[in-house]
């Protein structure tokens, strides 16, 4: 068995080259923007990996799961969209 320490170790570079990458911003599917603050392993669920982010409207910080971020949310008239979307500039590239 993998210790906790050992594991977050050995998945650092994996898990710096997953998306949402700190500094990214993102729409949240209701309109509000998110700033990236980071990507972070929890001591106690070395598997679950969380993004955390900045609400651009109210300033708070939150962690939502990473298994969940690129997850589709079914709305009311049936339709399903990314819960999250980054938002790039006019040439693709990511905003800061």
């Amino acid at each position: 068995m993998v210790s906790k320490p050992d594991y977050a170790l050995e998945n650092q570079e994996k898990i710096t080259y997953i998306d949402p990458k700190p500094g990214s911003v993102w729409r949240h599917y209701k309109g509000d923007l998110y700033h990236i603050v980071c990507l972070s392993v929890e001591s106690n669920e070395p598997h679950g990996i969380k993004v955390s982010y900045r609400s651009d409207q109210l300033g708070y910080i939150w962690e939502h799961p990473l298994s969940e971020w690129f997850a589709k949310v079914k709305l009311d008239d049936g339709s399903e969209v990314l819960r999250f979307t980054e938002i790039l500039d006019e040439y693709g590239f990511m905003i800061h």
